[in-house]
């Protein structure tokens, strides 16, 4: 068989604007797995395989080698490991509830200035991007 069809096929997500809703620096809460009800900040979005990375959640230990000439220790380090984009969920900062996002145009008052697009909580209405 050739060997193309054992190759790895990148991770096609069916609704690509939905990725774009979370944003770095959000307050999210993971809603299944190990880490259930855990809430921490976003500090990275993986939209390609589709992974969050949230501080302080799903720690995981790392074994490094020293290296003398850089003068850098080694030893074992904590760090924050992957977690599926679909267990998380965004925390509404004014419900302070997980929720879902919804997209509105904002109109200004001043006319000169341009209409943009603002995310707002499902549950209660308020808008997110301030």
């Amino acid at each position: 068989m050739a060997r193309s069809l054992f190759r790895k096929k990148p991770y096609k997500n069916p609704d690509g604007d939905k990725l774009s809703r979370l944003k770095k620096g959000d307050r999210v809460q993971v809603m299944t797995g190990k880490f259930i009800k855990k809430i921490g900040l976003l500090k990275s979005i993986n939209h390609k395989d589709a992974q969050v990375i949230i501080e302080s959640v799903n720690m995981v230990t790392r074994n490094h080698k020293g290296n003398a000439r850089a003068k850098q220790a080694g030893g074992r380090m904590q760090k924050e490991a992957p977690i599926a984009l679909s267990n998380v969920s965004l925390v509404c900062p004014r419900c302070m509830a997980p929720t879902r996002i919804g997209i509105q145009t904002f109109v200004p008052a001043d006319p000169e200035e341009k209409k943009k697009n603002v995310r707002v909580c499902k549950r209660c209405k308020a808008r997110i991007d301030d």
